[in-house]
């Protein structure tokens, strides 16, 4: 009961960042302490809510490996890793656009 509780956890956080989540993966992985997901697309809006001036083309993680030390949760961290992180990303606005001329009139 408490995996699945945590697997709906896992899966409502990861799906801000990740198009795709597979749920069968994840249930078992989270019962063994160690969850690994290889191939994850992220989403578009993955980095709006950074305050970047960067939009996500396209996004892919080769792994996720997030580890869970059951016997000493609490006093031992969560570890989540991430392998092969590919980014394509361009910027909102663009540099020109930016460069605007300022006027100083002293009198």
């Amino acid at each position: 009961m408490f995996e699945s509780l945590l697997a709906n956890f896992l899966t409502s956080r990861a799906a801000q960042f990740i198009k795709h989540i597979p749920q069968e993966q994840l249930r078992v992985g989270v019962w063994r302490g160690e969850i690994v997901l290889d191939d994850l697309e992220l989403r578009a809006d993955c980095l709006d809510g950074l305050g970047l001036p960067l939009t996500l083309e396209a996004g892919y993680v080769g792994s996720l490996r997030i580890s869970i030390p059951w016997k000493y949760l609490g006093t031992k961290p969560v570890v989540a890793e991430i392998e092969r992180l590919h980014l394509v990303v361009r910027l909102k606005v663009s540099l020109r656009s930016s460069l605007v001329p300022v006027c100083v009139h002293n009198k």
